[in-house]
Order: structure tokens, then C-alpha cells, then sequence
């Protein structure tokens, strides 16, 4: 979806359907949880609205990495503008994260984004706890999440939220559009950018570590243990 008001249209039908089939005495769940995919950039400035209506966000990456940088994935004269680790996504994902996470909604991130080793270990710093994945990159990511720290990622990342908001105020904003031209773009310069160091640089994402991370693909999911319980992964 787009817009709130297309859940609450589709929301209205499937009370419809209910209610028939409650009237014609066909079981009915005493309690249906309803969700949305997060793939369109709109919905992040209707959170508020659409968490009142939802129990459960997926956020298809694919989509919306394509959508938020205008880019066709499949088209390789744009494929650059295709980046799943960069600053202006994190912040986004981030930012839904903390709002879901007080209004009570489960949140879960599918594409391919959460299937890599590297992408998955930033999810997991900036709060996302479901991951779903195709079968093949389970093991992978598996691997990942049983030699990763995470307490320490999540002080390393605390850290670097920190002194973004401590060095932030430093910055006078403009009285008036024209008062300082370029004023506004620093300013949005330093803010996309904060979660740069998470990822890039966070745990050791080195070429080593990376290779493997990859060798463990042919590795049986039921050689390795199960991953830390408040850690989802599926396919």
C-alpha cells in the first residue's frame, strides 16, 4: 500500500467477510492479525496513523531500496544508486523500528537485504529481531549471528547515536531559507551519515570474515545450533 486509507478500505472488507461468515455459522478465529509490506517511502510519514491499524509491518527491501532512490534494480546503468548498506536506508528502517517498537507492532524485514551476513548485521544493530530469508541463506546468516557480539554492537551503535545528538545542536539552523544558504544541506549532510560507522565498519566485516561468512552456505542448517531465541530468522 501506499496510503493508510487503502488498508482501511481493505480492513473494511475483510470485517465484511467476517461477520458473513460468523452469520452463516462458518468458524471464524476469535482473533486475526493483520499487517502490511513497507515498501512504499510514503508510509514513513504515516506511522502514527498506521500503527493504530496494524499488528504486524514486513518490510520488503527490494521494493523500497527501488522506490526510495528511484532506481530499477534489474537496470545496470542505475545499479550504483542501488545500495542496500547506505545511511539514507538505515535511517529509514531505524526510524520505523523505534516507532514500532512502543506502539506494540512486530516488525520484520524480507528480501535480500536480510539474507546477506553483512546487511543482516546491521539490521540487527539498528533493532529488527525477524529476519526472513530464502532457505539457502539461512546457514550464512546463521553463521553470522552465533560469532556476533551483540551487546557490544549494540553500545558500539548506542555510541555513535550518541554523539549525533550531542554534536547536532552545534549546528545553528538558518532564521530563514535565505539567511545561510547551504545551511539546511550541511545540516542534512551530518544527519545522513550517523549510521555510516555501523555500516561500514562495525564487527569485523573485513574480506576475510565476509568469505566466511559465504563459505558457510554449504553448511547444513542441522549442523549448527539454533540462533539466540529473541532472533527470528525464516524463510
Amino acid at each position: 500500500i501506499a496510503d493508510v486509507g487503502e488498508l482501511q478500505s481493505a480492513r473494511r472488507l475483510l470485517d465484511l467477510e467476517m461477520e458473513r461468515a460468523s452469520r452463516r455459522g462458518q468458524s471464524v478465529p476469535e482473533r486475526l492479525r493483520v499487517g502490511v509490506m513497507f515498501e512504499v517511502p510514503a508510509l514513513a510519514w504515516q506511522l502514527d496513523s498506521l500503527l493504530r491499524e496494524v499488528d504486524f509491518i514486513s518490510i520488503g527491501t527490494n521494493d523500497l531500496l527501488q522506490f526510495l532512490y528511484a532506481a530499477d534494480r534489474g537496470n545496470s546503468r542505475v545499479a550504483s544508486r542501488y545500495d542496500s548498506l547506505s545511511p539514507a536506508l538505515l535511517r529509514l528502517l531505524h526510524f520505523v523500528v523505534e516507532k514500532a517498537r512502543p506502539a506494540g507492532v512486530d516488525v520484520a524485514v524480507c528480501g535480500e537485504m536480510a539474507g546477506r551476513p553483512v546487511e543482516a548485521l546491521a539490521l540487527l544493530a539498528i533493532g529488527v529481531r525477524a529476519l526472513s530469508m530464502s532457505p539457502s541463506a539461512i546457514g550464512p546468516v546463521k553463521a553470522m549471528i552465533r560469532s556476533l557480539d551483540l551487546g557490544a554492537l549494540l553500545l558500539e551503535r548506542n555510541l555513535v547515536l550518541a554523539l549525533f545528538h550531542h554534536f547536532m545542536p552545534a549546528i545553528p539552523a538558518p532564521t530563514s531559507a535565505a539567511s545561510r544558504p547551504g545551511a539546511a544541506k550541511d545540516q542534512g549532510t551530518c544527519a545522513n551519515h550517523w549510521l555510516t560507522p555501523i555500516s561500514r565498519a562495525l564487527p569485523d566485516t573485513s574480506q576475510a570474515r565476509r568469505h566466511k561468512w559465504r563459505s558457510a552456505k554449504s553448511a547444513r542448517n542441522e549442523s549448527m545450533a539454533e540462533p539466540a531465541s529473541n532472533i527470528k530468522a525464516s524463510s
